[in-house]
């Protein structure tokens, strides 16, 4: 990270406030029942989240309260019908996480509508990684009951051998695409990964 980007990242973390557990918790329930949108498809999508995309969201329900009640998380918000759990990258008393030594300092697991975010980067930066995270959304959406198995699992392992390797995977590739064909159709702005 170059000091320009450091300052960067100084002046947003200088200007925000932790909220308290309670009120990541009430925006986490809050998220978790509520569907952007209008209509039958809003329904159709919080119907989607408790049957099609279930082991996926149950998953990232549970790794999002887990994360809450070990104090990482840093904020929830929504972002196009999914939940954003952006953490810490280090633990309740201040002790840094250990993790991969292949992961960037920024990453993020897809689970279900979960986009559980870690780290701490440029607000550009993290808009493109929330992009990204949210194409594997749009595919969990569409593999239903597969995801884990033929995106989920593939996708940590290939992870783990270095970001390289796993920027070139189908799936990456893809969440990349379907995420920039969504935002493209609905006039919104893209930023690609780097």
């Amino acid at each position: 990270m170059s000091r320009t980007q450091a300052m960067k990242v100084k002046e947003i973390d200088d200007k925000w406030t932790r909220p308290s557990k309670s009120e990541l918790l009430k925006k986490l329930l809050n998220a978790l029942f509520t569907r952007e949108g209008k209509g039958i498809w809003s329904w159709w999508f919080l119907i989607s989240r408790f049957t099609w995309e279930l082991p996926q969201h149950i998953l990232g329900i549970g790794f999002s309260l887990f994360t809450l009640a070990m104090g990482w998380v840093r904020d929830v918000y929504t972002y196009e019908g999914s939940i954003v759990v952006l953490r810490d990258v280090q633990g309740k008393k201040g002790a840094l996480l250990k993790r991969n030594k292949y992961l960037s300092y920024l990453s993020g697991v897809s689970l279900g509508s979960f986009l559980c975010i870690a780290g701490r980067a440029s607000e550009q930066r993290l808009q493109a990684i929330t992009q990204h995270e949210y194409g594997h959304y749009l595919q969990s959406q569409r593999a239903g009951w597969l995801y884990l198995l033929v995106i989920g699992l593939p996708s940590i392992i290939s992870a783990s051998q270095g970001s390289r390797f796993h920027r070139k995977m189908w799936w990456e590739r893809n969440a990349n695409e379907l995420s920039a064909s969504f935002h493209k159709t609905n006039d919104l702005a893209y930023i690609p990964m780097a």
